[in-house]
């Protein structure tokens, strides 16, 4: 089975370009940050996507139905295995130079626990079943056009990378993709899964990380490193 995973960054709400800490605190979309769901609508267009999911956070549930607005066919899933990391204490003010995530904050780990919770089910939800001769290609590859649209926070994808790359799941960066470049905002990553009906297991690529192109003559604007992506 052939599954893209495409998973986003939700633009910024005056909170975050004002360079203060979001983590769990839920703030709204600003003027800025709805112009380029718009413009991540447009991006989008080009992924024929099947199914949408969305942390609970207004910011990120907004983006999610902007950038589906030309898709009212597709609901739109809140999940809280997408929800950004609580940063406790530091949330609601700027974070000082070289100050790191408090104690109270949500462990990294306990991020990752959550984000599989979802991740788990919803490959698990996409297993084929054993398919009749001639329904594989040579590899025992099921093709399949599902296109899943996951809209997410920075922190949480830098767990969601850790966590993916890790000896848990079977995933890797493609070639030429630069898994060091910075997080933006609206930014998108794009992950092409497959299920191995020989090997049993899904193995995933990542083939596109971070792309902001779509805001390429607005770069001046932009917030270069997301606020919340805490070390």
């Amino acid at each position: 089975m052939f599954t893209k995973t495409v998973a986003e960054i939700c633009p910024p709400s005056s909170s975050n370009a004002r360079g203060v800490i979001q983590g769990h605190k839920d703030t709204p979309l600003n003027d800025w940050g709805r112009f380029e769901s718009k413009r991540l609508a447009e991006a989008l267009k080009k992924y024929q996507i099947t199914e949408a999911y969305t942390s609970p956070l207004s910011r990120a549930s907004e983006t999610a139905q902007i950038a589906l607005a030309h898709r009212s066919d597709i609901p739109i899933c809140s999940h809280p295995g997408l929800k950004e990391r609580c940063l406790g204490t530091l949330e609601g003010r700027r974070q000082e130079r070289g100050e790191t995530a408090p104690a109270d904050a949500e462990s990294k780990d306990a991020v990752s626990i959550r984000m599989r919770h979802w991740l788990d089910k919803l490959l698990a939800s996409h297993i084929p079943p054993p398919s009749p001769l001639g329904a594989t290609d040579q590899k025992g590859h099921f093709k399949d056009d599902t296109v899943i649209l996951a809209v997410s926070h920075a922190g949480w994808l830098r767990v969601f990378l850790r966590t993916v790359l890790s000896s848990a799941y079977h995933f890797r960066p493609g070639k030429g993709c630069n898994l060091d470049g910075p997080l933006m905002n609206a930014s998108v990553t794009v992950i092409d899964c497959e299920y191995d009906q020989l090997e049993k297991k899904w193995k995933g690529v990542i083939n596109v990380w971070a792309d902001a192109s779509h805001l390429k003559d607005v770069m001046e604007k932009e917030v270069i490193e997301v606020a919340d992506d805490v070390r």
